[in-house]
């Protein structure tokens, strides 16, 4: 850090005669415009005495006209000092804590609002899964209900209803069976069946035996 002082040098010459030679060191400005005021004395009071000895008192003279240019620079260069100075930071007005609340909004909406006391949050549905398509597809084994004949068919595409093909008679696939079973050839087969039956067969795609399968009740299906 470095200490800076300021100066105010006054000279004021009556030909080659010094009437006033005044130097005043200042530390900072508040000094420094105590500087000011004692400068502005002393030319006043010379300007004064000049007057009256020049007989000038009507009219202003250089000197005071000097005075006032001296004057206003003291004014200007006080001003930049003033604003040099830093100012001290504003403290703001220590703000109160918000306490948590300690009531329930929904009670004050229920007092505030009488309307709303009987409102009630609808509980958010869950997610159902897809109902399982109509019908059934696949490997088939039916049995017409008309005239009684038993065939294997298949379709690729969900069928709600199937069309004998020995009488016309259209029956319905809605409630069918699963069957499955393992041929002893190594062949695994499933399907599905309107067979209502205790116990039907089924012939082996690869080896043509025939297989009895019968009903599960607890695994639910016709197995062997």
């Amino acid at each position: 850090m470095h200490d800076y002082s300021y100066s105010a040098h006054l000279v004021i010459n009556d030909g080659y005669e010094d009437r006033l030679d005044m130097t005043i060191t200042c530390q900072n400005a508040q000094q420094l415009l105590r500087a000011k005021d004692l400068i502005a004395d002393q030319m006043n009071a010379y300007i004064a005495e000049f007057a009256v000895q020049s007989g000038l008192t009507g009219v202003p003279s250089n000197a005071e006209q000097n005075a006032a240019a001296l004057q206003a620079v003291i004014q200007e260069q006080t001003e930049k000092a003033k604003q040099q100075e830093p100012e001290p930071p504003e403290t703001a007005p220590d703000e109160p804590e918000e306490s948590p609340p300690s009531h329930d909004d929904a009670l004050d909406a229920v007092c505030y609002r009488p309307d709303l006391a009987s409102f009630k949050l609808v509980p958010t549905e869950t997610p159902q899964k897809a109902a399982a398509p109509a019908g059934a597809k696949g490997l088939m084994r039916l049995k017409c209900p008309k005239c009684g004949d038993v065939f294997v068919a298949f379709t690729k595409d969900y069928r709600t209803e199937w069309t004998c093909k020995v009488c016309g008679e259209r029956f319905s696939l809605e409630n069918t069976a699963l069957f499955e079973y393992d041929c002893s050839c190594g062949r695994h087969t499933y399907g599905r069946t309107n067979i209502e039956d205790a116990d039907f067969s089924y012939p082996c795609g690869d080896c043509g035996k025939a297989t009895t399968l019968k009903w599960n009740p607890k695994a639910k299906k016709y197995m062997e």
